[in-house]
């Protein structure tokens, strides 16, 4: 499940740089996932990472207010959590504490998704 939602947060982003102003209904269709559950990433990235996600009301989607701080940037400004130029071991642990936060800030609320495995 973690991996699932490090995927989704990802795309989420990078839905948001392509420039065509995503919103809520893309998410849903491309993550396959609930209204609520996009909702709370789109929460989870703005109020957890501090990413400067907008909605722009003209053309209904998301953008990022300031480019340079993006998903990236924040792996970036983070090290502690960058997955690059470690042993494994390390990895493996940088992977897990990043998962933490994520459950601890989105799914712990309550993940919503029919593709979900009943295991998680």
């Amino acid at each position: 499940m973690t991996d699932f939602v490090l995927t989704n947060v990802r795309e989420i982003d990078k839905m948001i740089l392509e420039g065509n102003y995503p919103n809520v209904s893309d998410f849903i269709g491309k993550l396959n996932v609930t209204d609520r559950t996009a909702r709370r990433y789109l929460k989870f990235m703005k109020e957890t990472l501090y990413l400067p996600l907008e909605y722009d009301s003209h053309k209904k989607g998301y953008f990022y207010k300031n480019t340079n701080r993006t998903l990236k940037s924040f792996f970036e400004e983070n090290p502690n959590y960058s997955f690059q130029d470690i042993d494994e071991n390390e990895r493996e642990q940088k992977r897990k504490e990043l998962l933490d936060i994520l459950i601890s800030n989105v799914t712990s609320k309550g993940l919503a998704c029919e593709t979900v495995s009943k295991e998680i």
